[in-house]
């Protein structure tokens, strides 16, 4: 008989063996670069540093690891590497380092690029308010809102900021909207439906707050003239128009309208704040003044009134009045349970408590 040849062979159990060994001594190798998203993307960035998705994700993980002042320089540099990509990354971190008006100027350049972006005009909202700067806020909200008009997160957050100015018809519509949006499935639902409103001035004045709800304000303004070619003497449609103007900045014709309202129904303090809040637009506090003791008289419990009389009065340099209507302000959002507005009001207060403090001890 023929010799046997013979064969050796790894048996399969040596091939998996074989194969966790290769694996480990990798995993061994490689354990400085995986062990962590920062360490992988930082090492990532090394060998490419012209990749702008590796400097991108170093932010993401820098920003999740709450390390914000690295995550906003490698947001820069993927912007410096792709500049008419939309990153916000950069102006995210800037606002949670409670740095708003860098992150403002971030996001401005890019809607310059970029008008439509939707998510650039959601974060300008937010940095807006969180700046002081509520009128403008509510405008870029609303704009934001006529892009996405199902996100009803945003839509809340306005219903907040209208209730804090005091603009209680808007709120009210907005509110409105959130309501029929849960009963028919999204806000745009509504709008497909708007022109099946009777052309009568209450039909087309309907149809205004929807649009002026999602943010279509010239639609908006142009019905609210024409319905009050109709109801000249409708005062609730002049303010809505008036505040929609002044949101606008064309301040010079929102007074107009504001007045036209108080000639109709004087008693309409939402009118007198809309117009204190004009005139403090317009750098005339006296008249802004005016205004928002006008309001409380007529509702000696409107937190917003008392609220922006307060910080009139402090911008005029009168301390004692200026915390007196703080302190009412600050008494009515605690019975209202405002802790969104507690902190704020507390916060000027204590400033104007201690310019008062500053001037007795000089």
């Amino acid at each position: 008989a023929g010799s046997k040849r013979h064969t050796f062979a790894i048996p399969a159990t040596g091939l998996l063996v074989s194969a966790v060994v290769v694996s480990a001594y990798l995993t061994f190798q490689q354990n400085t670069v995986w062990r962590s998203n920062i360490t992988l993307w930082t090492h990532a960035t090394n060998y490419a540093s012209d990749s702008r998705i590796a400097h991108k994700n170093l932010g993401s993980a820098l920003e999740q690891a709450g390390r914000l002042e690295a995550a906003a320089n490698a947001y820069q540099r993927a912007r410096k590497i792709a500049p008419l990509y939309p990153e916000f990354g950069y102006a995210r971190c800037m606002m949670k380092l409670g740095q708003s008006s860098q992150a403002i100027e971030d996001i401005k350049a890019i809607l310059v690029k970029l008008p439509t972006n939707a998510e650039a005009r959601e974060l300008l909202a937010i940095a807006l308010y969180e700046t002081g700067e509520a009128d403008l806020a509510i405008l870029h909200m609303k704009e934001y809102l006529s892009l996405k008009p199902g996100n009803h997160a945003a839509r809340r957050a306005l219903v907040t900021w209208l209730l804090e100015q005091g603009r209680m018809d808007q709120a009210s519509i907005q509110m409105e909207l959130l309501s029929a949006a849960s009963e028919v499935g999204d806000v745009a639902t509504q709008i497909d439906h708007l022109e099946n409103e009777p052309q009568t001035a209450e039909g087309k004045i309907k149809r205004a707050d929807r649009y002026a709800a999602v943010g279509r304000i010239d639609n908006a303004i142009a019905l609210y003239e024409n319905a009050l070619k109709y109801q000249p003497e409708d005062a609730i449609t002049h303010y809505k128009l008036g505040s929609l103007l002044s949101d606008l900045g064309r301040y010079e014709q929102a007074i107009e309208s504001l007045k036209q309202a108080l000639t109709f129904r004087p008693e309409f303090p939402e009118a007198h704040v809309a117009l204190g809040q004009t005139f403090a637009q317009l750098d005339d506090p006296q008249n802004a003044r005016s205004h928002y003791q006008q309001a409380v008289q007529l509702y000696p419990e409107y937190l917003s009134a008392h609220y922006n009389l307060g910080i009139v009065q402090g911008h005029l340099g009168e301390l004692d009045a200026a915390m007196t209507s703080l302190e009412n302000a600050l008494r009515l959002a605690r019975q209202e349970n405002r802790l969104d507005l507690i902190p704020r009001i507390e916060d000027r207060l204590d400033r104007f408590r201690n310019l008062q403090k500053n001037r007795s001890n000089p």
